[in-house]
């Protein structure tokens, strides 16, 4: 361990093996800025939070002029060179509170100010009075007596609620500069500036690069998005990814303004390739995904997307989905081909037959590969099956396999979603039409 000596000659020595000599000015101002600066600033910023904005008893004129006159005597004292007289200066101008920050912020120009003492300190006193100030508003501002800079841009893309404020609270007091430019200017939104925003694993950045992304994009009529190249905007959803896990888990706090964030992202990014967008949606479980869903289901998207994305309605608890599931009863779009059996798994299934195993002469090995089928999977399969697993009928008395829904999974699985012949599918979208009114009683 390094051992501290003090020499009469004026230095600090620390010793350890070979020697560095500091010198002790060095060492008496680190001392200094820590035992008085720092405790000085900090009781500076809470005398001022504890003040009420433009009050502060009878030492504050209530004549504007003559409020001005003595903020401006108070501001040529913070140049003097007694201590006191400058600490007594500083209280004095709090006590202003807003109405100094004018004349706070033309004392630190250098063209109205030569002293640089004045200076310095006006422009630390600013920054102390606008965050004291910011603080006050973003408080009130969630209880819906004050707005912020920003808010109705920022409502208008995940909706006016307390969680929502709160989050715009939080983002308000971080970013307050970079929200009033973008949205003074839009345009000039950048893409490296969205990435730092995409790529953190901090909520208020994810949140604030959703917002100015789908800001951008609504106030430019979609040049930020086209301007931007394909590979950089999946880039953008890629960073996302990572996060998601962590950013839209159950009951994790802001969640619900989080989730509407993504969606209007998604809404105001239509080159984004779907399957990327179903990569985000499959990790959010909230009726609010549904609608982002429901397009990814339409006949244009390719069959594997449009397939999982149903497998991802079929997790949610809401009839209404199955109303718009129903519009692919009649859809044969063909999906795939899948090794199907009752009893094992299908990844089990494609291992089993392609190990070599037939040729062993097992008659354990021939008898499972005897019960493997192959199921053909079209969209209507899939959309029958989803809509069993949202209205709770038990799908096995549809033909479909055991395991195509599993005991404790939230979502089908499609690659058991298909049938084996024509004949059992006809038997089990006839079953579903003599039953419907059963599983939707409201429905006409």
């Amino acid at each position: 361990m390094a051992r501290l000596r003090y020499y009469t000659s004026g230095q600090l020595v620390i010793s350890k093996r070979s020697t560095t000599v500091l010198n002790r000015s060095w060492f008496q101002l680190l001392v200094v800025t820590f035992v008085i600066v720092v405790p000085t600033q900090l009781l500076l910023l809470a005398s001022i939070e504890a003040q009420e904005p433009q009050t502060g008893g009878s030492a504050v004129p209530r004549n504007a002029a003559n409020a001005r006159d003595s903020i401006q005597d108070a501001i040529q004292l913070l140049g003097d060179p007694d201590p006191a007289k400058r600490l007594a200066a500083r209280n004095k101008i709090v006590k202003f509170a807003k109405l100094a920050i004018p004349e706070l912020e033309k004392a630190a120009r250098f063209e109205t100010t030569l002293d640089h003492e004045i200076q310095s300190q006006a422009l630390e006193l600013v920054a102390l009075l606008r965050k004291s100030q910011a603080k006050g508003l973003a408080a009130k501002f969630v209880d819906g007596t004050e707005t912020l800079t920003g808010w109705p841009e920022f409502a208008s893309v995940c909706g006016d609620s307390r969680q929502s404020r709160e989050l715009y609270q939080d983002i308000y007091l971080k970013y307050e500069s970079q929200i009033k430019r973008i949205i003074s200017q839009p345009k000039n939104l950048t893409y490296p500036e969205i990435s730092v925003l995409f790529k953190s694993r901090n909520r208020e950045q994810t949140a604030l690069g959703l917002f100015l992304y789908t800001y951008s994009a609504r106030k430019t009529d979609g040049n930020f998005a086209t301007k931007m190249q394909q590979q950089q905007l999946e880039g953008l959803v890629g960073s996302l990814l990572g996060n998601a896990a962590e950013l839209f888990k159950p009951k994790k706090q802001h969640r619900l303004p989080m989730i509407q964030l993504v969606c209007s992202f998604f809404d105001s990014a239509p080159e984004l390739l779907p399957a990327r967008k179903l990569s985000i949606l499959r990790t959010i479980e909230h009726p609010l995904v549904d609608a982002q869903l429901l397009k990814l289901t339409d006949r244009n998207f390719p069959p594997i997307v449009r397939a999982m994305a149903m497998a991802s309605l079929s997790g949610q608890d809401a009839p209404a989905v199955v109303k718009q599931l129903e519009k692919y009863l009649d859809d044969e779009t063909f999906v795939g081909e899948f090794l199907v059996d009752a009893g094992l798994p299908a990844a089990s299934n494609a291992k089993d037959r392609s190990s070599g195993n037939r040729s062993t002469g097992n008659s354990d090995n021939e008898a499972e590969l005897k019960k493997l089928v192959i199921a053909k999977v079209q969209i209507r399969d899939i959309s029958l099956l989803a809509s069993l697993r949202i209205t709770k009928k038990k799908h096995t008395d549809f033909g479909f396999c055991d395991k195509a829904i599993s005991n404790g999974q939230p979502r089908i699985d499609i690659k058991r979603a298909g049938f084996s012949d024509d004949a059992s599918r006809r038997k089990a979208f006839k079953l579903w039409r003599e039953t419907r009114e059963i599983a939707l009683p409201n429905s006409k």
